[in-house]
Order: structure tokens, then C-alpha cells, then sequence
């Protein structure tokens, strides 16, 4: 979609927390290797996985 834009102008603003939660093992290494030629701008936050019942869900916290 941004292929035939000035990469100067155009870029990309990467969440590694959604990155890691959405790409399973691996999958957030991948989409980074990805952007970072165009990276621009990067979103730092922390979570945490927390076991409800029979399966896990990731809970947005406060970093560190």
C-alpha cells in the first residue's frame, strides 16, 4: 500500500505489545523485521498473560 511512497514522508508506527499478543511465537520478530526499513515511530507499553479459566488473556499494564 506505501510501496510507491517517499519513505521519507511515509512510514510506519509499530506496536510490538499488539505485535506480540496477534503473532503467536515468532510472529511479532517477523512484523518488525518488516517495518523496520520504513519504522518512523514505535509504541511502548507492557502486558501480561493472565490464565481465566481454561485458556489466557493478555492484560495492558503499566511498563515493567
Amino acid at each position: 500500500m506505501i510501496r510507491d511512497l517517499d519513505p521519507r514522508w511515509t512510514g510506519f508506527y509499530y506496536d510490538p505489545g499488539h505485535a506480540a499478543i496477534e503473532g503467536g511465537l515468532g510472529g511479532h520478530d517477523i512484523s518488525l523485521r518488516l517495518a523496520l526499513p520504513r519504522l518512523k515511530m514505535i509504541a511502548l507499553k507492557d502486558f501480561f498473560w493472565r490464565k481465566e479459566q481454561a485458556s489466557w488473556k493478555s492484560v495492558w499494564c503499566p511498563m515493567g
